[in-house]
């Protein structure tokens, strides 16, 4: 694979983008055809060059976007669906996917003339990256409990391994959606009519309010709940 894309980088990060993820969507299919389903060794292959594709995606020019939105991916869809794979080779993948993703989210905004709002240097839609990871997180259902025996923890479940991104996507969708509306009408009405805006769109792109899934205690909040935490 090294070999290939050296000989002939991908120059289209949409068609690359792409690429990825309809190999690994017709791998997965022809997988749980075979009547005894995948080895872990098979899973943990696949996992790794999936993730090694997309971070070459990364690489290619103006791929900001679509490597933003192929992390997401990535959390979503193919590592809810290796939850039960080997802990060691899950948990490096979704650590380098969660590093790759705030390295993406790492540019700093720049404020306004009037300091009403800030400016980001990419808008990632964060709203619409949200609400993919959000779905897949309500879909999962944890079967492990959360006792603790001796030094003994049970593996982390997939609510944990997205906690960091999912926690980034509400803090970034409500600075997008904040940073969209001042745009719009912050100079056409009061102040207090675009905050009105401002909640509206939240509640019409499924961003909370409160942008934190835990409380000040470390308590989950209500609804980030499973059964493993």
């Amino acid at each position: 694979m090294k070999l290939a894309l050296r000989s002939r980088p991908p120059t289209d990060a949409a068609c690359f983008a792409g690429y990825i993820q309809s190999t690994w969507h017709s791998h997965s299919v022809s997988s749980r055809k075979r009547a005894h389903g995948t080895t872990t060794d098979d899973t943990d292959d696949v996992l790794r060059k999936t993730v090694f594709l997309v971070r070459h995606l990364l690489s290619v020019p103006d791929s900001a976007l679509h490597g933003f939105h192929a992390l997401v991916w990535l959390k979503a869809e193919v590592i809810q669906r290796y939850s039960d794979s080997d802990a060691r080779v899950l948990g490096e993948s979704s650590r380098e996917i969660d590093r790759l993703f705030e390295r993406l989210l790492a540019r700093p905004p720049l404020t306004s003339a009037d300091g009403s709002y800030r400016v980001y240097p990419a808008h990632y839609d964060c709203a619409a990256a949200r609400r993919k990871l959000w779905q897949a997180w309500e879909e999962f259902e944890c079967h492990r409990t959360a006792q603790v025996r001796g030094n003994f923890r049970p593996p982390q479940c997939f609510h944990a391994r997205s906690e960091r991104m999912l926690g980034l996507l509400n803090k970034h969708a409500q600075e997008e959606i904040r940073q969209t509306v001042w745009l719009a009408v912050g100079r056409q009405l009061p102040e207090e009519l675009t905050d009105y805006v401002y909640q509206y769109t939240l509640m019409a792109e499924e961003v909370p309010e409160l942008p934190n899934i835990r409380e000040a205690d470390d308590r989950l909040r209500e609804g980030y709940h499973c059964q493993s935490r």
